[in-house]
């Protein structure tokens, strides 16, 4: 990314960026060195820029280090929001997909098909053993090991 400097944008040497100082002020304010009393020389306007760079080249610096690490700070931020989003929603999906096999063994005709023979007072115990047996092999949760 290429580097330039400019007095008007350089928010060390502002207070408000919309209403930026001018080169002038900057110079008799930070330097003591009063310019333009005449008329206006873009020479002396260089110059006059490089010796305020020169001046703020460390805070420069610094600056840069630290809107960089705000960059890595708000891109990290970003990706961990968006890996916690990723878990949210593949929890989300978990619980729809176990809500909707509880859901199905809780409406299953085949339960109900097995409860009233398990009510028939006919069967007896082999009724009830017999419940048991389809019960668990109808059981979306057994586990088979």
């Amino acid at each position: 990314e290429p580097f330039y400097f400019d007095t008007v944008t350089c928010e060390l040497l502002h207070d408000d960026l919309h209403k930026p100082r001018s080169l002038k002020f900057l110079l008799e304010l930070f330097l003591g060195i009063h310019i333009q009393n005449e008329a206006h020389d873009s020479v002396i306007d260089a110059i006059s820029t490089m010796a305020i760079y020169r001046a703020v080249t460390p805070e420069i610096k610094q600056l840069f280090v630290t809107k960089k690490q705000e960059q890595r700070e708000i891109i990290e931020g970003k990706k961990k929001f968006a890996a916690n989003k990723k878990r949210e929603n593949q929890r989300k999906e978990e619980v729809e997909q176990k809500t909707s096999i509880l859901n199905n063994y809780a409406y299953n005709n085949e339960l109900d098909r097995m409860i009233a023979q398990f009510n028939n007072k006919n069967g007896g115990a082999a009724a009830h053993d017999n419940f048991e047996k389809q019960l668990l092999s109808s059981n979306p949760y057994k586990n088979d090991d």
